[in-house]
C-alpha cells in the first residue's frame, strides 16, 4: 500500500515538473486559443484581504486592513463584470467592477479593471495563476491607481492577495 502511494506521488511530481500539467496540455497549438476562450468563462466567487498602505497627497487615505468578498462573471472574450462588498478600516461598502482578463498558455495571467463605489474611481491590476485544473486562481494586486480628476491620478499602495474559485453551473 505504501509503495503504491509513493509511486502515485512520484508520478504526480514527474508530470508537474515536466510541464505536462498546465493550461494547454490537452490542446495542440492550433486549437489553444479556441480552447482557452471556452475554458474559463463562467461565474467565479472570490475573497481578498490585505493592507492599504495609505497616501497623504493629493488626498488623504489612511493605512489600514482591507477585505472583500464578491462574485464575477467572465465571458469568452475575457470581459469581466463583478460586484463586491469591501471592508476598509472597519467600514463596509459596495463596489462594482468591470474589466478584462488575459490567460496565458502557462496558466498565468493578468486582470485589469475599473472600480466604482464610494471611493474615488480607480483602475487595479492583478497578476494571477490558475490552479486545481483551472477551477481556482491565486492573485496578487500589482497596482491601484485612483482617478481623482481628468488630469490627476494617485497610486494607492497596498499588499493584497485574492483567492477565486469557479462556481459550478449546469450546462443547460
Amino acid at each position: 500500500m505504501n509503495c503504491v502511494l509513493l509511486i502515485c506521488i512520484i508520478g504526480v511530481l514527474v508530470l508537474t515538473a515536466s510541464g505536462y500539467v498546465n493550461c494547454n496540455h490537452f490542446y495542440p497549438d492550433e486549437f489553444l486559443d479556441l480552447a482557452l476562450a471556452w475554458q474559463y468563462p463562467g461565474k467565479w466567487g472570490y475573497t481578498f484581504n490585505g493592507t492599504i498602505l495609505g497616501i497623504q497627497s493629493p488626498i488623504t487615505i489612511p493605512a489600514g486592513p482591507v477585505a472583500a468578498a464578491g462574485s464575477f462573471a467572465l465571458d469568452k472574450a475575457g470581459n469581466m463584470a463583478a460586484s463586491q462588498t469591501v471592508n476598509f478600516n472597519g467600514s463596509a461598502f459596495p463596489e462594482t467592477v468591470a474589466g478584462t482578463v488575459t490567460v496565458n498558455p502557462d496558466c498565468t495571467g493578468v486582470a485589469i479593471f475599473k472600480l466604482s463605489g464610494p471611493l474615488p474611481p480607480r483602475t487595479d491590476t492583478l497578476d494571477f495563476v490558475l490552479v486545481d485544473n483551472q477551477t481556482e486562481a491565486f492573485m496578487v494586486f500589482g497596482s491601484s491607481v485612483l482617478h481623482l480628476s481628468s488630469t490627476v491620478n494617485a497610486n494607492l499602495p497596498g499588499i493584497i492577495t485574492v483567492k477565486a474559485k469557479r462556481l459550478f453551473e449546469f450546462p443547460w
